[in-house]
This record gives C-alpha cells, structure tokens and sequence, in this order.
C-alpha cells in the first residue's frame, strides 16, 4: 500500500518562525537574489550570453549533398572546380596536350618559348607553364588558365604559342587539336613538367591529348617571374 503521511509526525512552524522566514525572503528579493523553494522545479531562465550566436548543433561528418556532378574522390563539391572569382571567365571546354620545351625533338625552339629564351631547369621546375594556340595568343598572352583535368584544377600561365608550321609532317596539328572537343575550341598545350607536378601525367608529351574545361582569368608579370628563374627577353 502507498505509504501515508502521519499527522503526528508533520513538522509545525510557530508564528515567530513564520516570520523570520518572510523577512529574510523579502530581503533576498530586495538584493536581487533568487530562491528557490525546497523541492521546487530548477530555474528554466536562460543563461546569460556575451552577444555570440550559439554554436552549430553537431554534425554526423557526412560528405556535403551530392551536386549531380561526376563524384570524384577527395572532392569537396563533387565537381573539384573552385568558386568562379571575379576575375576569371566561364568554364569553357578546350583540349589539353603535352610538349616537352627542353627538347629540340618534340620542340623545335627549345629552350626558348614566344618572347624569352635562356629556360633553365630552375624555371622548369618552377613555372607551371603551357602554350596556347597562336590565334589565341595575342588576347591571352601572359593570363591565368585554370585547368580541370580529371576532377583536379591546376593553373598554368600562358607562356608560348603552338604554331602550325612548327608540326612535323606538315600537319595543322595546333588548330587540330584546338578543335578537337568543342568549336572554336581551345588549346592548352601544357609542358611536361608542369604536367607531372600538377597532375602526376608521365611522359605528357606522348600521352596527352584529353578534353578539359579551361576558364582564363587575370594577368601576371612574365619580366618578374623571368628574372627570378633566370630566363631572358629574346632581342
């Protein structure tokens, strides 16, 4: 059975108690303290802030919502490409190919590219550097080219131009591969160490000859970055 309380045992309170306790709780309201009754439900007020929105609720460290986009491994929004900056165009779709700048038998100009000669293997190892086709050249000499291969983007500068006449067996091989993959199309003809260090491509200059998207964005100093390296303005 319910155990029930016991009028005898039920403690009584005489009236001078009574009236200690009033006067101590109107002094506590009086001071601004708050007093909980005996018993009584915990205070439900909220806490006191410094101005700062609470945090985040936690999340599961699920991968973002998928974008309808290809899924690439290690992407962050599927697709690899970044926000598109101010200064940088539409993606377009181009063709991407490989040639080696330090070797006179994949280029006739060796060591040289449109306006500077002297490359070192310093510059090599340090520009990321591809050529356009040379009916591009003048509107992008010396731009940023983003370049998403495979799911990874890389930026090249824009420092040669592929000409016809330098193709061997007389092909149009630069305006070929411009157009393989879209109309007008676009070339990026990127130089194997570049190829290798951005994208891990051995041999780029036998093996590429892949559809990319490309977008051309700002402008650098090729005098600057020459004279860091070693390379020359040609006379």
């Amino acid at each position: 059975m319910p155990a029930r309380s016991n009028p005898k045992h039920e403690a009584t309170v005489s009236p001078m108690a009574r009236c200690l306790l009033s006067s101590l709780l109107m002094s506590a309201t009086l001071l601004g303290c708050t007093v909980k009754a005996p018993g009584g439900d915990d205070d439900t007020s909220p806490p006191p802030t410094d101005g700062r929105p609470p945090p985040p609720p936690p999340t599961d460290g699920g991968p973002p919502p998928d974008d309808g986009d290809v899924d690439v491994d290690g992407d962050i929004d599927i697709d690899a490409r970044p926000p598109n900056p101010g200064d940088c165009s539409d993606w377009q779709v181009g063709t991407l190919t490989g040639y080696d700048n330090s070797n006179s038998g994949d280029d006739p100009n060796a060591g040289s590219v449109m306006e500077f000669t002297g490359l070192t293997a310093v510059f090599y190892d340090n520009v990321d550097m591809a050529a356009v086709d040379f009916s591009d050249w003048g509107g992008d000499k010396y731009r940023w080219i983003d370049v998403n291969f495979n799911g990874t983007v890389g930026r090249v500068g824009a420092w040669d131009a592929c000409r016809n006449e330098d193709c061997p067996d007389g092909r149009q091989c630069c305006t070929e591969n411009k157009e393989l993959f879209a109309q007008p199309g676009y070339l990026v003809d990127v130089e194997v160490r570049t190829a290798r260090r951005l994208w891990g491509v051995q041999n780029g200059e036998d093996t590429l000859q892949d559809r990319i998207e490309y977008r051309l964005c700002g402008s650098f100093d090729p005098d600057e970055i020459a004279d860091r390296y070693g390379a020359r303005r040609t006379e």
